[in-house]
């Protein structure tokens, strides 16, 4: 099974809805999803994901399913620290002074481990009935229910997803990758003759469907 994760286009948070660049973001990521066929489309119930995954969906002929703990306002409470003597998003850090669990330490919120640890059982919940049963540090594959499957959702909770799945810790997953709008990353779930596998990622934060169509919005030529 391959897991597409997929953030959301450019925001207008105010509105929690896409600025007209996000549109056109996903737009172009729809266009370059044409061919991949998903069985299932998941989204956090936030406007701006929901409209982010719309016109792949409109494209694929299906529609989303809500997974209620892939909003992004679940880990916010959660993750409001002060950084720096600046409120922050935890999972916003990049200074690589922060790349130390001293470091973790000092800035984490307290309750950042709680919302990590209820969005990784809710995950391994969804991967359960999905076919895939966590056993270890692995998964127990039970059933092949699906090829392909999206998560349109968010920076925040695609780092604690990420980050549990590929056993980083989430301090290092946080200051060291980043994850730009409409970015895809892909984890497979191979099939082993023991049906135990674990994800393995393929992609990290793909935007070349962004490629000389938007210019330079990210001030970075990497992302033109």
């Amino acid at each position: 099974m391959f897991l597409y994760i997929i953030r959301h286009g450019e925001p207008d948070y105010a509105s929690d809805s896409l600025t007209e660049t996000g549109i056109k973001q996903a737009e172009l990521l729809s266009e370059r999803l044409t061919e991949v066929k998903f069985d299932k489309i998941f989204s956090s119930p936030l406007g701006r994901a929901k409209q982010t995954a719309m016109p792949t969906c409109i494209k694929q002929k299906m529609n989303f399913e809500v997974l209620p703990w892939l909003s992004e306002n679940l880990a916010y409470d959660a993750m409001a620290t002060d950084i720096d003597g600046k409120k922050n998003w935890w999972f916003s850090v990049q200074n690589t002074k922060y790349n130390t669990l001293e470091g973790a330490k000092k800035i984490a919120a307290p309750q950042t481990q709680a919302i990590i640890e209820a969005t990784a059982s809710s995950f391994d919940k969804f991967l359960e009935e999905t076919g895939y049963k966590k056993n270890g540090i692995n998964y127990q594959i039970t059933a092949n229910k699906y090829s392909r499957i999206a998560f349109f959702c968010h920076d925040g909770i695609s780092k604690i997803l990420l980050s549990y799945a590929l056993l980083i810790p989430f301090h290092i997953f946080c200051s060291s990758f980043s994850i730009p709008h409409t970015g895809v990353t892909v984890l497979d779930f191979a099939d082993t003759k023991d049906k135990i596998t674990s994800p393995r990622c393929l992609t990290f934060s793909d935007i070349s469907h962004l490629s000389g169509k938007l210019g330079n919005i990210y001030n970075n030529s990497f992302y033109i």
